[in-house]
């Protein structure tokens, strides 16, 4: 686990496109506040704090989707059954790392949104995985 900062982008109940270490690059914004945190991969809260290992999970956060994938790999691996990841559809070199990592973890693709609407420049969808 490390201590990092806390980029958030807005103040208001529901606000989303907040970062770990940095502005999020899903932000047309600088952060409107920044404090420090905790921050741990999951394979670190399984393995090193004894969190029950997820079946389920789900992956939005605006930016570094693949950055978590790239650290779970334990649990990719062992006990996760279906994830949910929302990565920028147009950004053809995620889609095809989160693929690749996602079907080297014996994961297939079972759907993907249809979403149409852009944020920032970005054309979020969700993509659903289920382990074979």
């Amino acid at each position: 686990f490390s201590i990092q900062d806390l980029y958030v982008s807005e103040m208001g109940a529901g606000c989303a496109v907040h970062n770990i270490g940095s502005t999020s690059p899903w932000s047309t914004n600088q952060a409107v506040f920044r404090q420090k945190t905790v921050a741990a991969s999951a394979d670190e809260l399984v393995k090193s704090f004894g969190f029950p290992a997820p079946s389920i999970m789900k992956i939005d956060v605006d930016g570094i989707e693949l950055e978590i994938l790239r650290v779970a790999r334990m649990i990719l691996s062992d006990s996760l059954q279906t994830v949910l990841v929302e990565i920028d559809a147009d950004d053809d070199k995620a889609v095809e790392e989160m693929s690749m990592i996602m079907s080297d973890t014996c994961f297939t693709l079972v759907a993907e949104s249809s979403r149409s609407t852009r944020i920032n420049e970005k054309l979020p969808r969700n993509f659903i995985w289920k382990k074979r």
